[in-house]
């Protein structure tokens, strides 16, 4: 059976095809997501793509910014690789009103395990990968009224391993569900 793909080329997937979400995650997603105006989201991802899973983050919105071409509305897409720091600017300049950091994670799950954080309600100290808590950098960036971490469990993130396949299919679909959370605000507007 052929694929089907939506306008922006993402598989038309069922949440029970989604690799890597906790129970209600998906679906938590989903509404979360949906309520965000999407001229106000920010889709940040971080990684280091020369440590395994590590890359998870950067590898993400790599993928969303190529199926995001050709001047669609869309949130904000950056890659701030190892350091999230880097693009408070960026974010401020926007205007976003909500954050999204895609990022390895270690959570205590299995290795590819997705999960929707709200940064407000962590603690330090903070379960990243990266030496700045993400966190931190969301407090940096302004007007941003919610911020949250989608947090991919790692297998591995020892220097020149290359990310695990448990991570990249996780990857995989959390881009389709973006991509249809987006193609379904692009719908709702368009009615």
């Amino acid at each position: 059976m052929p694929l089907r793909r939506n306008r922006f080329g993402c598989e038309s997937v069922t949440l029970s095809e989604l690799q890597g979400f906790t129970g209600g995650a998906t679906q938590q997603l989903e509404a979360s997501l949906r309520t965000m105006e999407i001229q106000k989201l920010a889709i940040v991802g971080v990684g280091n793509s020369l440590k395994g899973d590590d890359f998870a983050g950067s590898f993400v919105v790599r993928k969303l910014t190529a199926r995001f071409r050709n001047g669609t509305s869309r949130p904000l897409i950056l890659d701030a690789e190892n350091s999230p720091e880097r693009v408070v600017r960026d974010v401020r300049d926007f205007g976003a009103e909500t954050l999204i950091f895609i990022d390895a994670a270690i959570m205590g799950s299995l290795p590819g395990t997705i999960k929707l954080i709200d940064l407000q309600k962590t603690e330090y100290p903070y379960f990243s990968t990266h030496n700045v808590p993400l966190k931190l950098v969301a407090d940096l960036m302004g007007e941003v009224k919610r911020s949250f971490l989608l947090g991919i469990e790692p297998k591995s993130t020892e220097f020149g391993e290359k990310m695990s396949e448990e991570v990249r299919r996780s990857c995989t679909s959390l881009v389709n569900v973006i991509c249809k959370i987006v193609a379904g605000w692009e719908e709702s507007s368009h009615a």
